[in-house]
């Protein structure tokens, strides 16, 4: 009966030894990977850090853009709508 927990034990170990082997592979493919996408000129930390900054920059830029265009095309119809009134009331 001790010789069936000893051939369990091995088993079990060399079914652990296997995966983590299998494991070791994986991880090896995957610094592959990643080794290959820098070299391949992906974004460094660095850059995607910056991205939100650059984000809130051009919503800001955006906001006062609209309202301008919004203010501008506003005072035109306004414009407008005085002149079309001083036509009206000279009729």
């Amino acid at each position: 009966m001790r010789r069936s927990g000893i051939v369990k034990f091995k088993r079990r170990k060399d079914i652990a030894e296997k995966k983590l082997e299998e494991e070791q592979a994986n991880l090896e493919r995957i610094q592959d990977i990643v080794s290959e996408l820098e070299k391949a000129g992906r974004p460094s930390g660095k850059t995607i850090r910056k991205r939100p900054e650059k984000y809130l920059s051009f919503r800001d830029e955006l906001v006062v853009l609209e309202s301008t265009h919004f203010f501008t095309k506003s005072f035109r119809i306004r414009k407008k709508l005085l002149q079309k009134l001083e036509e009206a009331e000279k009729t």
